[in-house]
């Protein structure tokens, strides 16, 4: 019964000319679902994520900091003495894992590439404090690769969060 009068409702209102509009799209929810698609989805999350993995590993030969009492600028590969050691090193083992990782298609390597992921944007915060904290009273002045190692590493972390694979039902359906 509720079946016959919902078919009989619908077929009273698309009688209207306005209702013939609202199975069109406007240009605006056209671009709205193209972006949705090609960013959520993350239809091209393999060459995003490829992308991002390379910037990072370029970040790490950027400055991270300047410290004026030394005159000198700290990158991902050199500290004064080695006092914070070579971070860079390790993002870049880890992002060429990653990207390995990334390529492959198979649900392992998704949840170990989600993994290493983690390991970079924790590696990366840890870094950041590392980097950006004060030493005998005075603070270095960060520069924008620092910041940019961060914002890169939390992008990674959401690429493998959100993987481009489809996963086949092999259940029997009977």
């Amino acid at each position: 019964m509720a079946e016959w009068l919902g078919k009989a409702l619908q077929k009273l209102l698309q009688r209207f000319e306005s209702a013939r509009d609202l199975t069109k799209l406007p240009e605006d929810h056209i671009l709205r679902q193209f972006f949705f698609n090609s960013i959520f989805y993350m239809k091209y999350s393999k060459w995003l994520g490829l992308i991002v993995y390379l910037l990072l590993i370029g970040v790490c030969f950027m400055p991270w900091t300047y410290h004026a009492d030394l005159q000198k600028f700290f990158t991902g590969f050199y500290s004064q003495n080695n006092v914070y050691g070579r971070p860079g090193k390790y993002f870049i083992i880890f992002s060429v894992i990653s990207i390995v990782l990334m390529m492959i298609n198979k649900v392992w390597a998704k949840f170990t590439h989600l993994f290493f992921a983690g390991v970079i944007a924790a590696y990366a915060l840890k870094t950041y404090h590392l980097y950006a904290s004060s030493y005998n009273a005075y603070t270095p002045e960060k520069q924008w690769g620092l910041y940019a190692l961060v914002l890169l590493s939390i992008l990674s972390f959401g690429i493998a969060l959100f993987p481009d694979m489809k996963i086949k039902d092999n259940q029997n359906k009977g």
